[in-house]
């Protein structure tokens, strides 16, 4: 594999005067020496002192080409990790999602070492907890909700009492939870995890690489007599404007402009609080919601912190 290259920004300042030297700048193509492919030097006069003002270490032949490499198997300890995660989207709907899942495994033949196997695997909503650990494996953690704030606004008149509680199982090496009905025990919805800094959760969940596609989506016009294909994504995103899918390094700013035809009502604030720790001192963050995808917003970076999916009852 190719050895991470260091590209560095230098500042210079006045110091002591001292012998002349160089000092490594930009981003700079490997050689052997001599030629197009050597690395460029910077001359400094005895005057100044070089001072390193910034390092980027990456993996890949320049920055702007980098590839995140692969997690090395000494790192598993048994556990599972996500290559990537895509949600499955019909029209408008979200159905599950399709994992990229990486893994310890035996080698072809008896007595090799371990190597990283890939597999994919499809979580519906429907599915039972069963189907869902035989394709995911066991959860890192199980949580029981303690309570349903929107309980309170439903008609039942036994809408307080909770004989059954919803669970969660947490996958924390796969960055997302999976919510099952206590009832019926079928997946009612994924919360799908950044790991961006600035928020509550930051370094318990792996990063969940997910990818929500742009599709086709016919929407009605306002001539009753007519339908116009305006190719938009599933989300609602013109498809011809340069936005083709969601990840999770969208922002939500380039999200809300494609969006902003449609995204009238106000965020809900969300502050996370814990019995330990009652004070959030990355603030509260914004909660968005379009069709059955809500967006939780990092409000200092616009970064988002959770995607959350739940079933359309259309």
């Amino acid at each position: 594999s190719t050895a991470p290259t260091a590209s560095l920004t230098t500042a210079t300042s006045t110091g002591s005067a001292g012998t002349g030297g160089a000092m490594m700048g930009g981003a700079h193509h490997r050689g052997n020496g001599g030629g197009n492919g050597s690395l460029g030097a910077l001359k400094y006069t005895r005057s100044h002192e070089p001072i390193v003002g910034k390092m980027v270490l990456f993996s890949g032949p320049t920055l702007n080409a980098s590839v995140l490499p692969e997690l090395p198997l000494r790192c598993y300890h048994g556990n599972t990790y996500a290559e990537s995660v895509l949600v499955l989207r019909s029209g408008p709907h979200t159905t599950g999602l399709e994992v990229t899942l990486l893994c310890e495994s035996p080698g072809s033949r008896s007595g090799d070492m371990m190597v990283i196997s890939r597999k994919l695997a499809n979580v519906m909503f429907g599915d039972s907890a069963q189907s869902v650990e035989s394709v995911l494996g066991s959860p890192c953690a199980v949580h029981y909700k303690s309570e349903d704030k929107m309980k309170i606004h439903s008609c039942s008149p036994h809408k307080l009492s909770a004989p059954r509680s919803d669970y969660f199982f947490n996958y924390f090496t796969l960055g997302m939870d999976i919510l099952f009905d206590a009832t019926c025990h079928t997946v009612k919805k994924f919360v799908l995890h950044t790991n961006f800094p600035g928020h509550f959760n930051f370094e318990i969940y792996h990063r969940c690489n997910f990818s929500i596609p742009v599709v086709g989506l016919e929407v009605q016009s306002g001539d009753s007599d007519s339908s116009l294909d305006l190719s938009t994504s599933a989300v609602g995103f013109p498809a011809d404007e340069g936005l083709r899918s969601i990840d999770v390094c969208t922002k939500w700013n380039d999200i809300s402009e494609f969006y902003s035809d449609r995204l009238s009502t106000k965020p809900v604030v969300l502050t996370r609080t814990s019995s330990t720790n009652a004070v959030n001192p990355f603030g509260p963050s914004l909660c968005y919601n379009i069709q059955n995808i809500i967006f939780e917003i990092i409000q200092q970076s616009n970064h988002i912190a959770t995607v959350t999916l739940y079933p359309s009852t259309d």
